[in-house]
């Protein structure tokens, strides 16, 4: 016979938890803050919907690594500055920038959640080549100004929003 333990989760023992912890050191950080610095430290993704043709995808912002895989790429190709391979810079960036396709996983949507993550961008890339070039176009369009607007909110711009910034992390 399996025996459970309840645990007490009364406000006393959640206080006593808390002064527990604050004499040893260790504080807990608000949510909101601990949003804000995820976002301050590129942990943090934002994502939009976005429905052309009847289909809705998912966008996502990208982490540096993403963006670094996708210079990479460009620099092999000595594309980074050639208008030419501007099509090649869409299908890196949507291939890591599209999350979801009607709800589901873009790794799952084509089958392909099973394989290691850089094999998945492959065949996704592979994807992007197939699609038509008005969703690409479209898709591009609205991930640069999502991600433009992504940077310009959580950008600190000034002493009164780094002071802000410091104010939620001490809380």
């Amino acid at each position: 016979m399996k025996e459970y333990v309840v645990e007490d989760v009364s406000f006393e023992s959640t206080v006593k938890d808390a002064k527990e912890s604050k004499s040893k050191g260790i504080y807990k950080i608000d949510p909101n803050a601990k949003r804000r610095i995820e976002i301050l430290l590129g942990l943090y993704k934002e994502e939009k919907h976005v429905t052309f043709n009847n289909v809705t995808y998912t966008l996502q912002t990208l982490s540096l690594k993403e963006t670094k895989e996708i210079f990479s790429h460009m620099g092999k190709l000595g594309a980074i500055t050639n208008p030419v391979y501007d099509s090649e810079f869409q299908k890196l960036t949507l291939a890591r920038g599209i999350k979801e396709i009607e709800g589901i996983d873009f790794s799952n949507y084509i089958g392909v959640e099973e394989y290691p993550a850089d094999v998945q961008v492959s065949f996704k890339e592979q994807v992007i080549n197939d699609m038509d070039v008005s969703v690409i176009s479209h898709l591009m369009k609205e991930w640069a100004s999502f991600s433009k607007e992504h940077d310009e909110k959580y950008t600190i711009k000034n002493e009164d929003t780094l002071q802000e910034v410091v104010e939620d992390i001490k809380k």
